[in-house]
């Protein structure tokens, strides 16, 4: 699937805890530059209604989560979530680089 990130940096390198969106509109509210990727790999998806939203805690943001995921068998965790202009929105972000096709 195509995803988009938003950056500031020309020479940003898909890695894992990148955070990607299916939208290149909404990829440009988090930088100026938005990289396209094309990912595969299988997804969880994750509810962050119980998630920590007003201290900007999202799935992923520790590395033991990204790890638990991949061991799993995940390549990518599916959330929710919310750009700095308030656009509410998918995330993609990625668990491990098989993933990156």
């Amino acid at each position: 699937m195509k995803l988009y990130h938003g950056t500031n940096k020309a020479n940003w390198a898909l890695h894992v805890g990148a955070c990607l969106t299916n939208d290149p509109e909404t990829a440009s509210a988090y930088g100026r530059i938005v990289h396209e990727v094309e990912i595969d790999g299988d997804e969880i998806e994750v509810d962050t209604g119980d998630w920590d939203r007003d201290n900007c805690e999202y799935p992923g943001d520790r590395r033991s989560e990204l790890d638990a995921w991949a061991a799993d068998g995940y390549a990518l965790v599916r959330y929710e979530d919310e750009a700095p202009n308030g656009r509410q929105h998918s995330t993609w972000r990625i668990c491990s680089m098989e993933a990156a096709s």
